[in-house]
């Protein structure tokens, strides 16, 4: 029966507001002891039989009919005894549970519901001057309290927004070291440069050797000359391959490419974080002004009393 009388309460209390107030103060673990789940759904029970099965003396039970909730209770009266079924026990159980774990008191789980219709003391011309004091000064506390709760959202929504600001500004001066970083590992005047410098010492060397060969020709009778201007142009050759000092600068072409791009791409990404921080800063200025205009000054002179 445990399981089955428990999918019941369940099922038959889904839309109860006593039941959804028992969840939102997070007493769910504490709904449905095994005592209760022995219940039968077909039975009335009296006072002292549900304290039993809920672990409530009889006097609480009955001092609950005591009190407007016994509306909501709804137990059958027979005589001068009270008869209770499975829902009425459950019901109790709730009640109980909001008091002594959920620290509710009466007037909180009546209010919830419907039973009472507000906190106020007293309304009319008939009620005495000093509970319309009351209600001036609950009234007073109340937009008090409201504009407090309003202030400090709005602050709060500042405070997230210029931490969002400060988040992007930080990143774009991360983004911006990192371009001046790759346009420092790609300057390309120093490339130019190298090439411009290899190229003019092949030349001079193109025309030195061009005129040695043309004195070999001249003097190829005197060998010891010839050997000499030979080996001349052999060292020329390998002391100083401009050709090849050439090669190796085109070989950094592709990596110059591939930090133009990332370059570009960073760039894209500058521009973006602007335009964030761009919006972020016309919400500030709004937000800003909001703030300004939920001063004190706006309060009445009572309700600033509650500042001090």
């Amino acid at each position: 029966m445990g399981n089955n009388i428990k999918e019941i309460y369940i099922e038959e209390f889904k839309n109860d507001p006593i039941y959804r107030m028992v969840r939102d103060s997070r007493l769910e673990g504490y709904l449905f002891p095994d005592s209760l789940l022995e219940v039968e759904t077909n039975k009335t029970y009296s006072t002292i039989e549900v304290g039993k099965f809920i672990g409530r003396k009889d006097s609480t039970i009955r001092n609950y009919f005591k009190t407007e909730l016994l509306d909501y209770i709804d137990p059958e009266k027979v005589g001068n005894t009270y008869r209770l079924d499975y829902i009425n026990i459950f019901k109790i159980h709730m009640i109980s549970l909001l008091f002594e774990k959920g620290r509710k008191n009466k007037s909180e789980i009546a209010y919830e519901l419907g039973l009472k219709s507000g906190v106020k003391i007293g309304t009319g011309d008939d009620v005495p001057e000093f509970i319309k004091r009351q209600n001036h000064e609950i009234d007073n506390i109340k937009q008090y309290l409201a504009f407090m709760t309003k202030r400090m959202q709005v602050q709060d929504e500042l405070r997230m927004l210029e931490n969002n600001r400060n988040d992007k500004n930080i990143q774009l001066i991360k983004l911006e070291s990192k371009i001046e970083l790759l346009k420092s590992e790609s300057n390309e005047d120093k490339y130019f440069n190298a090439i411009a410098t290899a190229v003019e010492e092949l030349s001079n060397m193109e025309l030195e050797n061009t005129k040695l060969i043309k004195e070999l020709k001249e003097k190829k009778s005197i060998l010891n000359w010839f050997t000499k201007k030979e080996k001349q142009i052999d060292d020329n050759l390998s002391l100083s391959n401009p050709a090849e000092r050439i090669s190796e600068v085109l070989k950094t072409t592709d990596e110059q490419d591939r930090n133009q791009e990332e370059i570009r791409k960073l760039n894209e990404q500058m521009n973006e974080l602007k335009e964030e921080i761009k919006v972020l800063n016309q919400a500030i200025i709004e937000k800003g002004n909001e703030l300004k205009g939920s001063t004190i000054e706006t309060l009445s002179n009572n309700q600033k009393n509650y500042i001090e």
